[in-house]
């Protein structure tokens, strides 16, 4: 029997993009309590979609019949317009190509070398931290982007970037972000973007971005010694059929990639994991100790990583109560239906906020932690049909692996 599906009218979908653009989980909190978990709408007013937070229809999206759901076009084409084809923005043969191309350069030792890289970052940083935090409050948000942002460059290019230099860098892809965002959320607007030169400025910052990580590549190409970093694991990387290797652009757009994708989500994880321990000291302590008792006054080592399993526990609570990349979609190659209920080729919406914390998903909700329940020597298991965090589909296989 087909289960009817509730739609939101357009002109309240229109009507709330603002809202939908400066703080869209309450928005959508209220459209699930009222819509129930699946339900249609307009993005931005103008193009149909289907939202879901039903963990069985997520399944089948992203596992079942995977091949039958693609990146939705309007969304990786835009941050494709300023950050480039990377495997982030690419789809199909091309996107196979270069995953096929990337990830068997994610070996242990390659890992092992950028755990060092990335302790001695951390290192630094924090000696910094504690002599502000005596001075007193510090923002934690900054300071994690700021670490993450380093770290993702240090991994990169293995020596420290000049610090007017990261400044620009962030600066230039946090307003690329939003202008993304922006045009997303707010398609109905993409005439007045142009007519107002803001597409135009936006791309004179894309080209100010390139110039900076160009520079650097070519630096490394004209450099004879090997470094045990990710812009050498790139340029060493050969295509099975040609044994040639990456052009310069597609360097570049990996590059940027690699910067967007391998610090802003690390840093929201770590701001949260923070805010989440400040108000669970009991916990703290025993991600303490257990630290103490695996590292024994050591730096951190790829190896020892895995026996960390309180802290690994901590920590993907912490991503389940506020998951860093909080939504993600698909676009349906064609027309499907899933228990009665048909469903065009449109976009598809899944709010992994939702999947994680909403009652009749997970049996909690937003404001209860199970920090307090975690065991040194055991996991929680995660509910059948979840399938964000362990994802088997071939567009999750290098999310394992690549920042």
């Amino acid at each position: 029997m087909q289960t009817p599906i509730q739609e939101i009218p357009r002109w309240k979908t229109l009507l709330n993009s603002l809202r939908f653009l400066k703080d869209p989980i309450p928005l959508l909190n209220e459209n699930q309590s009222r819509y129930g978990q699946t339900y249609r709408f307009y993005l931005g007013g103008l193009y149909p979609a289907l939202f879901t937070a039903d963990p069985g229809l997520i399944q089948y999206v992203l596992q079942k019949n995977h091949r039958n759901y693609k990146k939705s076009p309007a969304h990786f084409e835009k941050l494709a317009h300023f950050l480039g084809k990377g495997l982030l923005t690419s789809d199909g043969p091309y996107w196979l190509r270069q995953r096929r191309l990337i990830q068997p350069g994610f070996h242990r030792a390659r890992l092992e070398g950028l755990t060092s890289l990335m302790q001695e970052v951390i290192d630094e940083r924090l000696r910094l931290l504690d002599a502000r935090v005596e001075a007193g409050p510090v923002d934690i948000y900054r300071e994690m982007l700021d670490l993450a942002f380093r770290i993702i460059a240090r991994s990169i290019f293995s020596v420290d970037l000049p610090d007017d230099v990261l400044e620009r860098l962030g600066l230039q892809i946090t307003q690329l972000q939003e202008m993304v965002i922006r045009q997303i959320r707010q398609p109905f607007l993409e005439p007045w973007f142009r007519l107002s030169g803001a597409i135009r400025k936006h791309e004179r910052i894309a080209a100010d971005l390139d110039a900076i990580i160009l520079r650097y590549i070519r630096e490394r190409r004209a450099d004879t010694a090997i470094y045990n970093d990710l812009l050498q694991m790139l340029l060493d990387a050969k295509y099975e059929d040609t044994g040639e290797g990456m052009t310069e652009q597609q360097l570049l757009d990996e590059l940027k990639i690699l910067f967007v994708a391998g610090h802003e989500t690390s840093a929201n994880a770590l701001a949260w994991t923070w805010y989440l321990l400040a108000q669970h000291p009991e916990v703290a302590d025993r991600a303490r100790q257990e630290i103490e008792t695996v590292l024994k006054g050591a730096p951190a080592s790829f190896s020892a990583l895995p026996q960390l399993n309180y802290t690994t526990q901590i920590i993907e609570e912490s991503m389940r109560l506020y998951p860093p990349a909080w939504i993600t979609d698909r676009m349906a190659v064609e027309d499907d239906a899933f228990q009665g209920s048909p469903f065009r080729r449109e976009r598809i919406s899944l709010p992994i906020f939702m999947e994680y914390t909403m009652p009749p998903n997970f049996g909690k909700t937003r404001n209860n932690s199970n920090l307090n329940a975690l065991t040194p020597k055991g996991s929680k298991s995660t509910p059948p049909g979840h399938t964000f965090l362990l994802e088997p589909a071939p567009a999750f296989a290098s999310a394992t692996i690549l920042p």
